[in-house]
């Protein structure tokens, strides 16, 4: 809130008592400490959105890097044979399954990281801007 209690207030007091030649009443509240103490609160607020981004951007790095290293998984797991033999039919059957069981492991963390990652560029979105 940005009001300019003496230019604003205090002159329109002071022209209505030159309007009606006497006092003009003032409020039971001193207006000026409550918009001080609005500015304040406002500043702060101000502060904790950005503080509340930097939270939000340090938070969308580690999924980040979550991603980054899932896939550099997925690409290992698509190449390791597990010290087995993938030309025996048993061992290949293995193979397959495990890299099937891990790569719905890793498909499931990289769901639930883009959903976080949804999760915090909305946060973003309200947090965008300052009160003015």
């Amino acid at each position: 809130m940005k009001y300019d209690y003496d230019k604003d207030y205090i002159g329109a007091v002071a022209k209505v008592n030159k309007l009606l030649g006497g006092d003009a009443p003032f409020p039971d509240e001193d207006l000026k400490d409550l918009i001080d103490a609005a500015e304040a609160a406002r500043k702060a607020a101000n502060g904790t959105f950005d503080l509340a981004i930097k939270l939000l951007n340090s938070y969308e790095s580690a999924i980040d890097e979550i991603l980054i290293e899932a896939k550099r998984y997925s690409n290992k797991m698509a190449k390791f044979d597990f010290k087995l033999d993938d030309r025996k039919p048993d061992d290949k059957k293995k193979i397959v399954e495990a890299r099937a069981i891990m790569d719905k492991t890793v498909d499931d963390l990289e769901k639930q990281c883009k959903a976080a990652l949804k999760v915090v560029d909305d946060k973003e979105k309200s947090f965008a801007g300052t009160l003015d």
